[in-house]
């Protein structure tokens, strides 16, 4: 008599290919978050010493920043790959420090990692 396989609830059962995916979008996340941080923290300096040149440097590129970051992260919601939290947190925090912060959490749930 054979026993049913178990199924970890720790372990995804979906195909490698959709991990690779998964693990695919985290990766961008990660390096487009680390990227984004780069680009804003002079747009904080520039704010905190009142000197707006830096806002017409840095502004455009940390927005698209931004929304990639935001697009990434809700698309890992609508794929049921993580929860809302993802996407809320990127958007509270501005951008990078969010999708840095909540990137181990995200992976966790995604690749059960």
């Amino acid at each position: 008599m054979s026993a049913s396989p178990t199924l970890d609830p720790a372990q995804p059962t979906e195909a490698p290919d959709d991990l690779a995916l998964r693990a695919k979008v985290l990766k961008a996340i990660l390096i487009i978050g680390v990227i984004d941080l780069l680009l804003f923290l002079p747009l904080i300096y520039g704010l905190a010493a009142g000197d707006p040149s830096l806002k017409k440097i840095f502004g455009m590129p940390h927005g698209i920043g931004f929304m990639l970051e935001l697009g990434l992260t809700y698309w890992g919601v609508a794929n049921k790959w993580w929860g809302w939290w993802y996407p809320v947190l990127t958007l509270v925090t501005t951008g990078p420090p969010g999708a840095i912060i909540g990137h181990g959490k995200a992976k966790r749930e995604a690749l059960g990692a």
